[in-house]
Parts: C-alpha cells; sequence; structure tokens
C-alpha cells in the first residue's frame, strides 16, 4: 500500500502574517509541542531573522521576504510557502533546470522549474524531483547573485541540502549522472529586483486553492510508499495523546525506496538512529515512550509480559527518551548498516505480577514479598514503608522478639 496524503492536516494551515509569507500548521511544530528536543530549524535557517519559535507559538515579525527557506529545514513540514510546487512538464529536454524567480522574463529554458529561492527546496523535494525524472539530471542554475541576495548571503543557499541529497544518492548506488549539479550562468547584478516576486500576483489564488495546490504537493511528496511499512502511522496513541508526525523524514524515506538499481535495498545509515535499553537497569516507567514526540517509542503488553518497543522508521534522533529516562537505560546509537525492510522491533521484555494489596500488574523486579510472601507492588510497598515509619516515630520501635535488644547491651536503671 503506498503512502496517502492526510488533507484534514493540511487543512490547519493558517498564514503567520497578514502581508504574507509562510503557513503554518503550529500544532505540527515540534519546538511548540516538545520543548525539550530544542527544535529551531526554521528560526536558525531565516536570513532576515524575522521567525521566532516562542512559548506562545510561532510568531513572523515584517520583513519576510518568502525564500521558503524555514519550510526547507522543517523535519515536520509544519511550515509551508507557496511557490515550490516541483512538478514541471516534460519536455523531453537532457535536464531539468531549476531557476531563480528573480530571474527576469519566463525564462531561459522551456520548460524549466522556476522557484521563489533555490535554499527553499527541501531534501524530500529535491529527492522527489530525482525520481520523477530518471534519465534528466536536476541542473540548479547559480546567477551569481545569492551572495548579494537577501534570501542568500552565501553562494548557494541549496548547497547543503544538494550536497546531503547526493551523498545519499551515491550510498546506494545511484548512478552520478543522475545526482543533482550546479550550473554557473552569472548575470549581471544590476538586473537582479531587490525583492522575490509574489507568486500570487503571477497566478492569483485564494486560501482554498492554495490549500489544494499544497494538499497536491504533499501527496506528490508521498508517493512511492513507507520501506518500513507502506502506510503512514496514526499519530495518536491509544491513551488519546497526540505525537507529531516526523513528514519530512517520511518523504525522504519514501523517495529513496524504488531509486535504487538492481533492487538494491540498502539505506544510507546516516539517516536513522538507533536505541537500546539495558534491561538490568530499566525499570519500564515508560517515561521515554510518553516523551517520544513521534510515537517511535511505545509501550506494549502481551498477557503477563510488557516492554518497549522501537520504530526506526519515525524516530528522529531528537534525543528525548535518553534525557528524560529516571533510570538513564537509554542509549542512541548510529547502525552501521540498514538494510529493509526496517520493522519496529522489541527493545525490552519484562514479566508482570498482580499485586496482592492494590490488584493492579506490575513488572517483577526482584519481587517485594509482604507478610504471606505474594507480590506486593513498589507502590504499595513504598506505602507500607510509610506506614511503618509513621507508626515508630510515634509510638516507638516495634517489640518483636526480632527487634528487642540483647540483655547484655541495655541500659542499668
Amino acid at each position: 500500500m503506498a503512502i496517502t496524503a492526510k488533507v484534514s492536516a493540511v487543512s490547519s494551515l493558517a498564514r503567520l502574517s497578514p502581508h504574507g509569507g509562510p503557513w503554518a500548521d503550529q500544532s505540527a511544530c515540534l519546538g511548540l509541542r516538545f520543548p525539550g528536543t530544542g527544535c529551531r530549524a526554521c528560526e536558525s535557517a531565516c536570513p532576515a531573522s524575522v521567525l521566532k519559535v516562542t512559548t506562545g507559538g510561532l510568531e513572523l515579525a515584517d520583513g519576510c521576504i518568502r525564500c521558503g527557506r524555514c519550510a526547507a529545514v522543517c523535519p515536520t513540514h509544519a511550515l509551508s510557502v507557496p511557490g515550490f510546487q516541483t512538478s514541471a512538464p516534460d519536455d523531453g529536454r537532457d535536464a531539468l533546470m531549476v531557476d531563480c524567480a528573480k530571474v527576469p522574463g519566463a525564462g531561459e529554458f522551456p520548460g524549466e522549474l522556476r522557484v521563489p529561492c533555490l535554499g527553499g527546496l527541501s531534501r524530500s523535494r529535491l529527492l522527489a524531483l530525482v525520481k520523477a525524472r530518471p534519465e534528466r539530471p536536476v541542473v540548479l542554475m547559480d546567477r551569481g547573485w545569492c551572495t548579494d541576495c537577501a534570501a542568500g548571503g552565501c553562494r548557494s543557499p541549496a548547497m547543503e541540502q544538494v550536497a546531503e541529497v547526493n551523498r545519499w544518492l551515491a550510498a546506494m548506488g545511484v548512478p552520478e549522472h543522475r545526482h543533482i549539479r550546479h550550473q554557473s550562468r552569472p548575470l549581471p547584478l544590476s538586473r537582479m529586483p531587490p525583492e522575490i516576486p509574489d507568486p500570487a500576483m503571477a497566478r492569483p489564488m485564494d486560501r482554498r486553492g492554495f490549500l489544494r495546490q499544497l494538499a497536491g504537493q504533499v501527496a506528490v511528496a508521498a508517493q512511492g510508499g513507507d520501506p518500513a511499512h507502506d502506510r503512514v502511522g496514526d499519530p495518536v496513541d491509544p491513551d488519546g495523546s497526540m505525537r507529531i508526525h516526523p513528514a519530512e523524514r517520511a518523504a525522504i524515506l519514501a523517495q529513496l525506496k524504488d531509486m535504487s538499481p538492481n533492487g538494491r535495498r540498502t539505506l544510507p545509515p546516516d539517516l536513522f538512529t538507533m536505541v537500546e535499553i539495558d534491561a538490568d537497569r530499566c525499570h519500564h516507567h515508560g517515561v521515554c515512550a510518553t516523551t517520544c514526540p513521534t510515537g517511535a517509542l511505545r509501550v506494549w503488553t502481551n498477557g503477563d509480559e510488557c516492554g518497549t518497543r522501537f520504530d526506526p522508521v519515525t524516530c528522529t534522533g531528537c534525543g528525548e527518551c535518553e534525557r528524560n529516562c529516571p533510570q538513564q537505560a537509554l542509549r542512541l546509537r548510529r547502525p552501521e548498516t540498514v538494510t529493509t525492510p526496517v520493522r519496529p522491533h522489541i527493545l525490552s521484555r519484562h514479566d508482570t505480577r498482580v499485586c496482592v494489596r492494590c490488584h493492579t500488574r506490575f513488572v517483577a523486579r526482584g519481587l517485594v514479598p509482604d507478610d504471606t510472601d505474594l507480590p506486593v507492588c513498589p507502590a504499595c510497598e513504598r506505602s507500607n514503608g510509610l506506614m511503618a515509619s509513621t507508626f515508630e516515630r510515634h509510638f516507638g520501635r516495634s517489640q518483636h522478639p526480632a527487634d528487642r535488644q540483647p540483655p547484655q547491651e541495655r541500659e542499668s536503671i
């Protein structure tokens, strides 16, 4: 089954500013929902320094230049900027040329793709272009303007994304002629307009039209299936708590799934983080699963057993589980190799018993016996200890024969 787009999630997008700029689904923002992750990717990527992640929500000050670089680095697709629809007509040319929307005129190459800023192309969008045109290399045009552009400030704002995508393609054995490359064709700096053209001015679009276009983009990015499950995981836990779907990661893995030559099914290991649990230290409090932003860690139960299950596909490597484990029983590591299918697997397994006092099921670690040598849960044991301590404080020590002092140690009167 192929991955399907959930259009209902798209409908929660709203403009951050009435003056244009990115649209945001703040319920999908990792930095807002799970502050402990410290995610500020969009804020760090904004060349105009007008986007902030605050405790009250995402805030956009005046001065947004609509470059899309914030959305390009968002791991959950919580941000979207108009103008980055990565579908272009196949005109039979040897290469797909991707050019800056600032370049005057209709474009130098027929059928080329124009985007507000090359730096606004996310890794999943770049992979979607490569996958959609297996015989046509993708070429990003370098007009020599990026260093002096307000959206750039560097030689090429897309350099990091392109380098990482090409490294993934090489690791999977994709021929080099299919890798993304740059082509320098400078234009006079005097021809560069001061602002990025507003896509809405070129083709007027209301909110419904934008959402419909965006839903189409999400569906295109999700085509190809999930290499682990061929499905999108439910972001709602059984207890009703909401998780965040790592949409960018899912889209990247979906694009890579069918791009390897000769059916090769090895995925780049740097895309994955593995979690290990020390069974001797784990008390199965479930804190790791409760604090996991994407639900990659989940508690499972089966009869008299319980434990923790891990899904490497949805793990973003944020480290929340490792930071919050009371026993520090978890450790994150990078795998040496990853081959498909990548499926969820059990990390820990514990036997459980039913407490004779409160009748709740608990992890049987050492089984603290009561007076009748029957299992008592840690909560009841702590309660018993507290009651015994209180009794001793008010009424003195127990006069049980085992507690009496030997006669020779008693003080004489």
